[in-house]
């Protein structure tokens, strides 16, 4: 939802993004990127010069992975997945900390064990 601020792009300065990108970048861009760059930052209300996809890491299931590598449990994985994981990133640090420290973690790990895949 846009905030109702009398600082708004005008119509013609969204015209002006519109007919001064490429219509693959547009495309790509989607036409609500589009009007909320117009919106946010009229000044930056030109050209499209370049767009990259945002690649992420996700497991089958879409949970993380921590647990100790198999035949090495001297070895402790994870896998934060990505963005999702960053907000639970203090979490992760106590419970690596607890396993690489030999201590058992305060929270259940069953659901974020490799053996849930398979053999490996």
């Amino acid at each position: 939802m846009r905030p109702s601020s009398g600082n708004r792009a005008t119509p013609a300065a969204r015209t002006t993004f519109r007919s001064r990108s490429s219509t693959a970048a547009r495309s790509a861009a989607g036409a609500y990127e589009a009007d909320s760059l117009a919106f946010a930052f009229p000044e930056a209300n030109g050209a499209c010069l370049k767009l990259a996809a945002c690649l992420y890491t996700v497991t089958p299931d879409e949970h993380f992975i921590i647990d100790r590598l198999p035949g090495m449990p001297q070895v402790v994985i994870a896998s934060p997945c990505s963005g999702h994981g960053f907000k639970f990133g203090t979490v992760f640090g106590e419970v690596l900390a607890d396993m690489a420290g030999g201590a058992k973690p305060a929270f259940d790990l069953s659901m974020f064990s490799l053996a849930r895949f398979g053999a490996a």
